[in-house]
């Protein structure tokens, strides 16, 4: 649930969550991994199916990009039954990278944050 609220990047076959794990002794330790395949992918054939190529793709990628001390969670798609094998491993290192970017921070609504420009009396008239 934590790598849920954690940094999300979304490709072709699989979205991915990161987070950092809790703990002090987590900080150095290595990096986790989880897969998730919904019903909706399929039957436990397909499912399974999934399953395997990610791990597969997780042990034969010697040098992902992975930051020791963080929790993934890949959320598998359809496409990733068909994809090609080499394209997942890439899309996988591809994402992980793409996940220890810094995300912007987003402005929530109705915290006080006005438009550039904008002043708050001009958009009251």
């Amino acid at each position: 649930m934590r790598a849920a609220a954690g940094a999300r990047v979304h490709v072709r076959a699989f979205s991915l969550q990161a987070a950092p794990i809790d703990g002090e002794s987590a900080r150095s330790g290595p990096a986790r991994f989880g897969i998730t395949v919904t019903k909706r992918i399929g039957g436990a054939v397909e499912r399974n199916r999934i399953k395997r190529r990610f791990k597969e793709a997780l042990r034969l990628s010697r040098a992902l990009p992975a930051q020791p001390g963080r929790d993934y969670v890949i959320v598998a798609k359809a496409e990733a039954l068909t994809a090609d094998f080499g394209a997942l491993q890439s899309e996988l290192a591809s994402a992980l990278r793409k996940s220890e970017r810094p995300r912007p921070e987003k402005p929530r609504p109705g915290s006080g944050q006005s438009k550039p420009g904008v002043s708050k009396t001009a958009r009251k008239s």
